[in-house]
């Protein structure tokens, strides 16, 4: 009876044990705290350097549509540019205005002054006119430009007043009292640099 009791207690613990077995078996697996953290930092690094690659992508796209914009801008605006400097109609609507502010500059500049006497001392004629270009000075000189001295950095025309009639288109003076006026003496130099567009009137007037 004793040996038959002893067996039936092995045999409960025995089954006991599978039991228990079985049990921890069929639990979920939970992961340490330590491979959680891991995992997590990890997938932080990754998500990190994703939004940088973004980031980057999206400037690279936004600089090259703004590249794109600019050059198609630039050449549109190109052509029209070039049009309005090349159309002769343009040209001489611009030189026109030219003479007449340059005539009106002159006579702003001539200045009568107590130690002036006819045919006597004078002042200084001196005007510029900047941003030109080739086409719109050789149109302003007309005639003129045959006579010039035409250098590779710059033109130097001296023109006489008859020419000065031919290139402003009036006679550039100013009425004094008794039926003097003032005017300028021996024409005017016309210097213009290729380089930077300017064109200089320079001379001398007197009181004739």
């Amino acid at each position: 009876m004793g040996k038959r009791s002893r067996e039936v207690d092995s045999a409960s613990e025995n089954i006991s044990d599978e039991c228990r077995s079985e049990a921890n078996c069929s639990e979920d697996y939970t992961p340490s705290s330590s491979e959680s953290d891991g995992e997590s930092g990890s997938a932080s690094k990754r998500l990190k350097k994703l939004e940088a690659e973004n980031a980057a992508l999206k400037k690279k796209l936004s600089q090259s549509s703004a590249d794109k914009g600019g050059k198609k801008k630039m050449q549109r605006g190109a052509p029209a540019e070039e049009e309005q400097q090349s159309n002769p109609a343009a040209v001489q609507a611009i030189v026109d205005k030219m003479r007449i502010s340059i005539a009106k500059q002159i006579e702003v500049i001539m200045v009568y002054k107590k130690s002036m006497r006819r045919g006597g001392g004078g002042g200084r004629i001196s005007v510029q006119v900047p941003n030109l270009t080739s086409q719109q000075m050789n149109a302003l000189l007309g005639s003129a430009v045959a006579t010039a001295s035409n250098g590779p950095k710059q033109m130097v025309a001296k023109v006489s007043n008859d020419q000065l009639f031919d290139i402003l288109g009036k006679n550039v003076y100013k009425s004094l009292r008794y039926g003097a006026i003032l005017s300028p003496r021996q024409g005017l130099k016309f210097t213009f640099s290729k380089g930077d567009g300017l064109l200089t009137i320079s001379g001398t007037y007197g009181m004739e």
